[in-house]
């Protein structure tokens, strides 16, 4: 049983044809740095139990059927640098609490169906090298405060409704 093999460090199931939802014994795999369930056929919600996994350190599973929100629980995962939801059919808003995940080097979140804007509170991102929520359904303008992330290298956010101008605070970002 999966939930057995709690010392495990690294599940990695890519391009498989697993289905169906994430397994619950995932949660019980408490040493767990790197879950990979990429380009599979896995459906439902993601889970608020992600919340437990203190470990992680990077979280793929673009290329899925999974619908519903982002948990915000998923601010909890504090050693989290790499975050991939992109090509899902996932909805709501982003949550704010992701703005707690200082380690936070990449953001891919494209080709989903999110409504709301960038949350102000990701601006404490101070880790992040690319954000990518391009094809998102974003709308709003963009946060300012976004121009204190100097880390930051690339932003995709094409394809999206958002307006306004381009903040000038844009302009710091190297």
């Amino acid at each position: 049983e999966l939930g057995l093999m709690t010392a495990c460090q690294v599940l990695w199931a890519n391009t498989n044809n697993f289905n169906g939802s994430m397994p619950t014994e995932i949660f019980a795999m408490t040493e767990l740095r790197i879950l990979q369930l990429c380009n599979n056929s896995l459906s439902g919600t993601l889970p608020s139990q992600l919340g437990a996994l203190a470990f992680l350190e990077s979280f793929q599973v673009e290329g899925n059927n999974l619908v519903g929100t982002l948990p915000t629980e998923m601010g909890l995962l504090t050693a989290l640098t790499y975050l991939g939801v992109q090509t899902n059919s996932l909805t709501g808003t982003f949550p704010t609490e992701l703005g707690r995940l200082t380690e936070l080097q990449y953001l891919y979140a494209t080709k989903n169906l999110f409504n709301g804007t960038i949350p102000n509170e990701w601006s404490q991102l101070v880790g992040l090298q690319g954000l990518f929520v391009g094809n998102s359904g974003l709308v709003g303008t963009l946060p300012t405060k976004f121009g204190q992330l100097t880390s930051l290298l690339d932003l995709w956010i094409n394809d999206n409704y958002l307006a306004g101008t381009l903040p000038t605070e844009y302009g710091k970002l190297t």
